[in-house]
C-alpha cells in the first residue's frame, strides 16, 4: 500500500489535527474546515480520519467521539487498533512535503500549468506513486495551495511532529529542493521562502546551504557543503561523514529515517551527490 493508501484504502488513517488535518479531511472529501487562529496557536482539535470498511464513507471523527462510522454506524474500535490507525511517520512526511511542495510552487504568487506537471512528474518518477495516489496528493496539493493558512502554522506542525528527528526535516528540505529545482533553476522568490520554510522548521543557515548544494553544485565549497563539512575539515573527518552519508542513504536504512521504500530514488540521488562530491574533494586534496 502506497503511503497515502491509507487515507483511501477503506482503513482509519492519521490521527492528527491543525493544518496537515484539514488537508486529510479535505483528500477524503470529509467537511473539515481550516484550523481557526485559536487552534493554531494552542492545541489543535485531532481527528481519526478515514473511509469506513462497510459503507466506504469518508469520515474526521473528533478526539473523544465513539469510534463508529457517521453514516452507517459501524463500529470502528477493531480497525483503531490496526497500526494504521496510528498513522505513520511516513505519512506524516509525505503530507509535509506536498503541502510545502504547494506553498513554493505559489511563492510567486500563482501556480503554473508547468509546476504542476513538474510536480506529478517528481511524485511518479522519482517516488514511483500510481495514478491512484497521485490523484489523492493532487487534492492534497490544491488544498494547501488554496487554503488562507499561513505558511507559518504548516511548518511549526511539522517540526513539533518531527521534533525528534532533525534528519527528517533537512531530507524534508532536501525534497522541497528537489522539486524547486526541477526544471534546472530556482527563482529568487523560491529560494526566498525555502530559507523561510529552512528557519521555521528550526534548521540552520549551514542545513540550508548543505541542502541547496545537491542541486546547485558549482564549486568545491558546494561539494564540502554536500559532505556536511566544512573545507577546513582534515582529511580524516572528510572520510568519516562521508561513511556516515554512506550508511544513512543505503536503501537498507531508509524505514529507520523515517522514509518508505518509495523515496529510494531520492536516497539513490542523494548519494550520486554524495560521490559527486567526495570525489571532487579527493582530487582537490590529492588522497
Amino acid at each position: 500500500m502506497g503511503l497515502l493508501g491509507a487515507l483511501v484504502g477503506g482503513t482509519l488513517g492519521l490521527i492528527l489535527g491543525g493544518p496537515l488535518g484539514a488537508l486529510v479531511g479535505g483528500a477524503l472529501g470529509a467537511q473539515v474546515a481550516d484550523p481557526s487562529p485559536e487552534q493554531i496557536g494552542g492545541r489543535p482539535r485531532r481527528r481519526l480520519y478515514g473511509r469506513c470498511p462497510r459503507c466506504g464513507a469518508a469520515f474526521a471523527l473528533e478526539e473523544g467521539r465513539p469510534l463508529a462510522c457517521p453514516s452507517c454506524a459501524a463500529d470502528l474500535r477493531a480497525r483503531a487498533s490496526d497500526p494504521l490507525a496510528q498513522g505513520t511517520a511516513q505519512t506524516a512526511f509525505m503530507l509535509a512535503l506536498i503541502s510545502l511542495a504547494a506553498r513554493v510552487a505559489k511563492a510567486d504568487g500563482r501556480v503554473s500549468a508547468e509546476e504542476i506537471r513538474v510536480f506529478d512528474e517528481f511524485l511518479s518518477r522519482d517516488l514511483a506513486m500510481g495514478a491512484d495516489d497521485r490523484r489523492v496528493a493532487a487534492r492534497i496539493f490544491n488544498n494547501a495551495r488554496d487554503a488562507n493558512t499561513p505558511t507559518e502554522a504548516f511548518t511549526a506542525q511539522i517540526r513539533a511532529l518531527f521534533a525528534s528527528r532533525p534528519d527528517r526535516l533537512r531530507d524534508l528540505l532536501t525534497l522541497l529542493m528537489r522539486i524547486a529545482w526541477a526544471d534546472g533553476r530556482c527563482e529568487p522568490v523560491e529560494e526566498r521562502l525555502l530559507r523561510d520554510v529552512a528557519a521555521q522548521l528550526g534548521l540552520s543557515a549551514r542545513d540550508f546551504e548543505e541542502a541547496r548544494a545537491v542541486f546547485a553544485r558549482t564549486d568545491i565549497n558546494a561539494a564540502y557543503a554536500v559532505l556536511e563539512v566544512e573545507p577546513g575539515a582534515s582529511d580524516l573527518e572528510i572520510k568519516r561523514s562521508y561513511r556516515r552519508l554512506a550508511k544513512e542513504y543505503h536503501p537498507d536504512t531508509l524505514g529507520a529515517r523515517g522514509l518508505s521504500d518509495d523515496f529510494r530514488k531520492y536516497a539513490q540521488q542523494k548519494m550520486q551527490a554524495v560521490n559527486a562530491a567526495y570525489a571532487q574533494v579527493k582530487k582537490e586534496r590529492g588522497f
